[in-house]
């Protein structure tokens, strides 16, 4: 009896304790092929902004804040680049001075017979 009531007691506390916790963000459905998560995008001062980014067979997208919003930039990818596995990188870094950090996409070139 007294286990029986250890668990009634475990059991109450977790489901007032869950009760009182509310999401920050919830994101929309996204397939099961792509990917999104946030990355450092733009530079302030020795900080940087974090962005939400999503990824998919098709199209790379960065989004206006650190929640979705709503998309700030995209990429479409080329029939190469589809072919290459729409794989982008990014070494983290400003390379061009603009505050943004840079990214590139391979591509799969090949030649007929």
């Amino acid at each position: 009896m007294k286990s029986l009531g250890i668990i009634f007691f475990f059991l109450f506390i977790s489901v007032n304790v869950f009760a009182q916790l509310t999401p920050e963000y919830q994101s929309n459905y996204y397939p099961y092929y792509s990917t999104s998560g946030w990355f450092p995008f733009k530079k302030n001062g020795s900080n940087w902004e974090y962005r939400f980014y999503y990824v998919d067979s098709t199209k790379f997208q960065v989004y206006s804040s650190h929640y979705n919003g709503s998309v700030q930039y995209q990429y479409n990818f080329t029939q190469p680049e589809m072919t290459a596995g729409g794989l982008i990188y990014s070494l983290g870094i400003d390379l061009t001075g603009d505050n943004i950090v840079e990214f590139y996409v391979i591509g799969q070139y090949t030649s007929g017979s």
